[in-house]
């Protein structure tokens, strides 16, 4: 779910590296794909 436009929507994603990100995993958006398609990459985890 992505949160645009004021509320949430549903979109497919895909790891911009071709790996695999774990469920419930923060990431960004870093590109989208008409219709409903966005690539992602996890974010870094501070400590």
């Amino acid at each position: 779910m992505v949160a645009i436009r004021g509320g949430v929507e549903a979109f497919l994603a895909r790891d911009a590296d071709n790996g695999t990100i774990a469920p419930y995993t923060e990431i960004a958006v870093v590109d989208y794909v008409p219709p409903r398609l966005v690539v992602v990459t996890p974010l870094n985890q501070e400590s």
